[in-house]
């Protein structure tokens, strides 16, 4: 019977910026023969050392906007505030329309995450940051697997997620599958009263 030991990295809140970020430091320091990755939930709400502004066509004063932004997001207040807030508003896809959720990062900037224009942003920016954390992994010669989330979120990453694996030719573990019935409805016993996020059965 073979040792295994997991060891769990997850910060809440992390964006895919912040992950590739960490990623040298957490893989020298713990030095895994497998790296399971699982981002891109909070890259349309979260601005914590987000490198979006690299992907963003916009003037001076755009940029200028964006810096102080990104500093305002560093507050643990403000980060706190936003974590329920987006919470809040995951638990109550199945009810409301798409149309009502173009907040946030994305449209500060005048794009909306559900647009043709907002999707491809955020597809852009998560399939470089995670083709960059894929190749720091293969580089150490640790194995990666790729995990999509147990229910769709604000910007509908999941989806974007999809598209983007395909490329890889690694394992790849979909979670959604885990926490919804036959007929497609989530197993609510299994979330937290958020509606969204795992309780202790889920995980």
């Amino acid at each position: 019977k073979e040792n295994i030991q997991v060891v769990n990295l997850g910060i809440a809140g992390a964006t895919s910026s912040l992950v590739l970020n960490s990623t040298p430091r957490f893989l020298k320091k713990v030095n895994p023969d497998i790296l399971i990755l699982m981002i891109g939930m909070n890259d349309p709400w979260n601005l914590e050392e987000s490198n979006i502004e690299l992907f963003v066509n916009s003037g001076n004063f755009a940029m200028i906007a964006l810096f102080f932004k990104k500093i305002i997001f560093k507050t643990k207040l403000y980060r706190l505030f936003k974590y329920f807030q987006v919470s809040n508003i995951n638990a109550r896809l199945d009810t409301m329309s798409k149309n009502a959720l173009n907040f946030g990062v994305l449209r500060d900037k005048g794009i909306k995450i559900y647009s043709e224009e907002g999707q491809k942003l955020l597809k852009f920016l998560l399939a470089t940051n995670i083709t960059s954390i894929v190749n720091i992994a293969k580089e150490e010669n640790i194995l990666v697997l790729l995990m999509l989330y147990h229910r769709d979120g604000y910007g509908s990453p999941n989806a974007l997620l999809r598209e983007i694996y395909q490329k890889f030719e690694v394992p790849k573990i979909d979670l959604s599958e885990e926490f919804h019935n036959s007929d497609n409805s989530l197993k609510k016993e299994l979330l937290c009263d958020d509606g969204f996020h795992p309780n202790a059965s889920g995980y």
